[in-house]
């Protein structure tokens, strides 16, 4: 059910209350049975709301945070440089043992 099917306002808004007297629009009962029906469906909704908010909150649970992304982003990067240096290294290695002899 959507806000639109279902108007918090349309059930009294164009009736005047009751002031004491008779000829009234409502009587009684008839006002608190309106107010009992309205307030099942704000209850669904309600209880709508709720259940998404728990869907929300399991998927967001679920994600890495901005931190966690940081730190594994730093080690990839280190990572990398390490391999890096370790290529140069070799590469060193092996210009100084195999290079041209002089």
């Amino acid at each position: 059910m959507t806000v639109d099917q279902f108007p918090p306002d349309r059930i009294f808004r164009d009736q005047p209350l009751r002031t004491g007297g008779p000829g009234g629009t409502y009587n009684d009962m008839e006002r608190v049975a309106a107010l009992e029906a309205h307030m099942e469906h704000v209850r669904d909704d309600v209880r709508d709301i709720k259940d998404a908010l728990t869907r929300i909150e399991d998927k967001l649970g679920d994600k890495a945070s901005s931190r966690e992304v940081a730190n594994w982003s730093l080690a990839g990067i280190g990572i990398g440089l390490a391999l890096f240096a370790a290529t140069i290294g070799v590469i060193a290695i092996a210009v100084t043992v195999w290079g041209p002899t002089p």
